[in-house]
């Protein structure tokens, strides 16, 4: 999404490996945790204001998807009538 806002286009074999790369070297791995379990509440406690800030997080980047308009949309919308 942000690649369209800014109007960033990738280069075909070479920006997509770098990407893929980067996610592939420092995402860590998933570990699904039940919400009700004694394990999430421990977690919770530890990290209460890190799991607030991810939560706003994910508000703004929802709220984002309704209101960011592309840079090629943008350009269109602003350029004179033919």
């Amino acid at each position: 999404r942000m690649a369209d806002y800014y109007g960033w286009e990738l280069q075909p074999g070479q920006d997509e490996t770098c990407v893929s790369d980067v996610i592939q070297r420092y995402n860590p791995p998933e570990k699904w945790i039940d919400h009700e379990s004694e394990e999430w509440y421990d977690f919770y406690r530890k990290n209460k204001y890190d799991c607030q800030l991810y939560e706003l997080a994910q508000s703004t980047w929802r709220a984002q998807i309704q209101t960011i308009i592309p840079l090629a949309t943008q350009l269109t919308r602003a350029a004179p009538d033919e």
